[in-house]
């Protein structure tokens, strides 16, 4: 074979191995940077997950707390939050976020249909625990006309039990474990869960 055909046969696999190197340093900036954008998501996922979830904590806190200033009893409602009153903190899944249309009831609760679960289809298939975005680009429980988001939120109320010498499961007085719970179904479905005990501190 001459010079000349070995010489454009080397240039020809020069090149070959340039464009390997060059398509294999594509893929991995690539993936570099769709493994970044989708850390950032996520990270930022849950850290709306998080204040949501100290957020629906904190409500239920200042619920008990207006209470006292209104001499109401620590764990009820008061009528002008909801349409009518129950005992707030008992047994059953709720919805709490801030009232932004009343200044004097800053609250807005409702209590969750009798069928209501902590599955995941039950959390997924509930309008009433869905999130949107309002015209101030908050997260509120959804209204038919706001923009739906993936996130889902509820509050769990559950008695604080305890055992006496028998090993008989006793409810304590005054005091009550709220589970806030923030639902996020945007590419994998992952629950943000915070956990706290409310009582009546005044006695």
């Amino acid at each position: 074979m001459s010079k000349k055909f070995w010489n454009k046969w080397f240039t020809l696999v020069e090149l070959m191995v340039a464009i390997l190197v060059f398509t294999i340093w594509f893929l991995s900036a690539y993936l570099l940077l769709f493994q970044a954008i989708s850390s950032s998501i996520t990270s930022k996922n849950e850290i709306i997950a998080a204040n949501i979830a100290r957020e629906q904590i904190e409500l239920v806190k200042n619920i008990r707390d207006t209470n006292f200033l209104r001499y109401n009893n620590w764990d009820k409602v008061d009528n002008a939050l909801v349409s009518w009153t129950w005992n707030f903190l008992s047994i059953w899944y709720f919805t709490v976020e801030n009232n932004f249309s009343s200044l004097d009831n800053p609250i807005k609760i409702n209590i969750l249909p009798t069928d209501f679960d902590a599955s995941k289809d039950k959390i997924l298939n509930t309008a009433k625990v869905q999130l949107c975005i309002d015209n101030s680009f908050r997260y509120v429980h959804c209204e038919p006309w706001l923009e739906k988001t993936q996130f889902f939120s509820y509050v769990k109320v559950s008695p604080l039990n305890s055992k006496n010498i028998t090993e008989t499961i006793i409810p304590v007085a005054n005091w009550y474990m709220v589970e806030s719970v923030v639902a996020n179904a945007q590419k994998w479905y992952r629950e943000f869960r915070i956990n706290t005990i409310i009582t009546n501190w005044r006695k």
